[in-house]
């Protein structure tokens, strides 16, 4: 069972240290009482190579949230099936969970 962190720990905690979906879920929800925050779940093509990620944004306000580049992302090919783990807490999560972008990209394929 894992443990359920304080807010202060989860405000100070490193994103890029979150390899745990609980705590990814834990975060952001602490996060969002704080701030706004969106998930973006996309399919992309990097250095040649097609992968699946969870993009995570966090800002003060609406209007910088939408200027801003991602803040850390969440890649397929880095976790693989652990991924899906990761996509499920952000769309559970107090956050913002923007799939529509995937599913166009989806949908342009079929």
């Amino acid at each position: 069972m894992l443990q359920t962190l304080t807010k202060e720990q989860l405000l100070n905690w490193d994103i890029r240290a979150i390899h745990n979906p609980e705590i990814f879920e834990q975060w952001l929800n602490t996060i969002a009482e704080e701030k706004i925050v969106s998930t973006e779940l996309i399919y992309t093509k990097m250095n040649g190579q097609y992968d699946l990620m969870l993009n995570v944004y966090y800002a003060n306000t609406q209007e910088e949230l939408e200027e801003i580049t991602p803040d850390f992302f969440f890649s397929y090919s880095w976790l693989e099936e652990k991924f899906w783990g990761f996509v499920s807490a952000a769309a559970k999560s107090k956050a913002t969970f923007d799939a529509e972008f995937f599913f166009d990209q989806l949908a342009g394929y079929c």
